[in-house]
């Protein structure tokens, strides 16, 4: 088969493994015709590359072995630690300083004890509140 349609079978992807190795030792010659002397390089380069890679040795690559870090330890006990004391903290403030639900301030005293505050609020009621009859009467002379 003749040098060109083996070139141009090559660019059209019908070639053989068997007719690209023809190729590319045809290529090897040092003189070539002109009009395919342009296809050198080309086909030098994919040999040079085979034959990289079959010259290159493999890499062996080791896993990286890490050190135990007490650094990281130590910081997660400190961070455990502050959790805790906030949390702990949080909770005894609660309980120290939670006012009662029910009181009575009276001269700037207070006062907790249930009937107390239950008496005052009826005071407290009975003194802003009007009667029925106070609230017939505003009613009628409006």
């Amino acid at each position: 088969m003749i040098i060109k349609e083996l070139i141009d079978k090559y660019f059209e992807g019908e070639t053989t493994c068997e007719e690209e190795k023809q190729i590319r030792l045809y290529f090897t010659q040092e003189n070539l015709p002109t009009h395919i002397e342009k296809y050198r390089l080309f086909f030098s380069y994919f040999d040079e590359e085979i034959e990289k890679k079959t010259n290159k040795k493999p890499e062996v690559i080791l896993p990286i072995k890490r050190k135990f870090s007490y650094r990281l330890v130590r910081l997660g006990v400190i961070v455990s630690a502050a959790c805790a004391l906030i949390i702990f903290g949080g909770i005894a403030m609660y309980k120290n300083f939670a006012l009662p639900q029910n009181y009575v301030m009276i001269d700037g005293v207070c006062f907790t004890e249930k009937d107390l505050v239950v008496q005052e609020a009826f005071n407290s009621l009975k003194a802003v509140s009007i009667s029925e009859e106070d609230l017939f009467n505003n009613l009628l002379h409006n």
